[in-house]
C-alpha cells in the first residue's frame, strides 16, 4: 500500500510539473519600438496594452517596450494626441508601431492663473 501511495505522489508531481510547463509555453515576450509617422521620432511614454486584459507597459525614453503576452494576442498602442492602433502579434517577436497624429482631438487651451479657458473666450 505504501508503494502505491508513493507512486500516486510521484505521478501527481509529474502532472503538476507538466501543467506548469504547458502554461509557461503560452506566454511569450514581445518587444518593439513606437514611433511618430510624420518624422519617425520615438514616442516615450506611449502605452502598450494586450487587448482584453490589464496586461500592459509603457515605452521607455527611446520609445522601446517589452511585454509578455499570450498566443494570438492583439496589442493596443496609444499615446496622447495620436490615434490608437491595434496590432495582431501573430508569430512575430518584434512588433514596431507607428502612430498617426489625431489633430481633431487636440483643442487650443490657454492656462490662466489657477484655471483654464479656451482661446476664443479670451479674445
Amino acid at each position: 500500500m505504501r508503494d502505491f501511495t508513493n507512486f500516486k505522489n510521484y505521478l501527481l508531481s509529474a502532472m503538476l510539473t507538466l501543467a506548469t510547463l504547458v502554461a509557461l509555453g503560452q506566454q511569450r515576450t514581445i518587444s518593439g519600438q513606437v514611433t511618430d509617422s510624420e518624422n519617425g521620432e520615438t514616442l516615450p511614454g506611449a502605452t502598450v496594452l494586450e487587448k482584453g486584459t490589464t496586461n500592459g507597459t509603457v515605452t521607455d525614453i527611446d520609445g522601446n517596450y517589452s511585454i509578455s503576452v499570450g498566443n494570438d494576442a492583439v496589442l493596443v498602442v496609444s499615446f496622447v494626441g495620436y490615434r490608437p492602433i491595434e496590432i495582431t502579434v501573430g508569430t512575430s517577436s518584434v512588433v514596431n508601431a507607428t502612430l498617426d497624429m489625431d489633430v481633431s482631438s487636440l483643442e487650443e487651451v490657454v492656462v490662466v492663473g489657477y484655471g483654464t479657458q479656451r482661446k476664443e473666450d479670451l479674445t
